[in-house]
């Protein structure tokens, strides 16, 4: 089933379904280790009912908010009035940090130490019956846990107020990156959520994924070459990912018309050679343009413009 096959709505309803008076609770803190072959370390955080209660509070106001849905775009930015959607099979790094949480290695912090310079932190909602839910947060400089060092900022704490200096602090907000239920994510802030997945080794393999196809295809006259303008470049590698998401490459109508057209356009920065495109480092962005379809025209004035935030419009 494709992205745009799911009814995440669906899903959505799905999850407000659950007895989150009945759900258990888990909390973990979570590394980044992506030099590593397993590039997620967690340790598992003991913590009280009333902390539990705080999780199941924070859960319970995201689901009653009524935010549109829209599908996970790797070029446009994110939006906070949008909760954008995909599926953990486009996110290699999902799989593995599910894997890392669902094996049977993970042990309990006992020091404080071993939760100092966490990058985010997983909540673990665990319904009666059905599957689990997955709350994700990255952690900020300012939401590490450290001791704070101020003197009006005091803690009361068993018949006594306590400078925050000598104690521990842990700080938590209300607010989750994305959701993860099943194979399906639910994310709330893009930045975050690419910062926690590693974005980059997605698209990299999308990238190879996408080149791969594209051999045998009447389409790039020097593909290997292509491979390498993109390179590792995080602009690019969005960019060829929307591509493969745009999907106009594979139909052969689209792919004719646009290179008859290319041919009448020498101002659009783009030769052909024996029937395909030919790629340079100076037309790359043009060559994005018109696979992805985003080279439009204006039936106002007749202007033409590069975008990549285009919405299908009824006729």
């Amino acid at each position: 089933m494709t992205q745009n096959q799911i009814d995440y709505n669906k899903i959505l309803q799905e999850i407000n379904k659950i007895d989150l008076g009945k759900c258990d609770v888990e909390f973990y803190v979570a590394y980044r280790k992506f030099q590593n072959k397993i590039p997620y370390s967690l340790f598992q955080v003991a913590s009280d009912k009333n902390i539990t209660k705080l999780f199941l509070e924070f859960l319970k106001k995201r689901l009653q908010r009524n935010i549109p849905l829209i599908a996970y775009d790797y070029v446009t930015l994110g939006s906070f009035d949008k909760i954008q959607t995909t599926q953990a099979s486009e996110i290699p790094l999902q799989i593995a940090l599910m894997d890392v949480i669902q094996s049977d290695d993970i042990v309990f912090a006992t020091k404080y130490d071993q939760l100092l310079n966490a990058n985010f932190y997983i909540i673990k909602y665990i319904p009666e019956s059905g599957i689990p839910l997955y709350a994700v947060r990255k952690i900020t400089s300012s939401y590490n846990p450290k001791p704070k060092v101020t003197l009006s900022n005091l803690l009361w704490d068993d018949g006594k107020l306590i400078d925050v200096e000598k104690k521990s602090a842990f700080k938590l907000d209300e607010f989750f990156d994305y959701i993860s239920y099943g194979e399906h994510l639910f994310i709330y802030n893009k930045s975050n959520f690419e910062y926690i997945l590693n974005i980059r080794e997605s698209l990299i393999r999308k990238k190879e994924e996408i080149i791969n196809n594209m051999r045998g295809k009447k389409i790039i006259s020097n593909l290997d070459e292509f491979d390498h303008f993109i390179g590792n470049n995080i602009h690019n590698l969005r960019h060829i990912a929307k591509v493969e998401s745009a999907n106009y490459y594979t139909n052969e109508t689209y792919v004719k018309k646009m290179l008859a057209l290319i041919k009448k356009k020498p101002n659009w920065n783009i030769s052909i050679n024996d029937g395909k495109i030919v790629v340079t480092a100076e037309n790359l962005k043009d060559v994005f343009s018109v696979l992805t379809n985003s080279r439009l025209k204006s039936e106002i004035n007749n202007e033409v413009f590069d975008t990549s935030d285009k919405q299908l419009l009824d006729q």
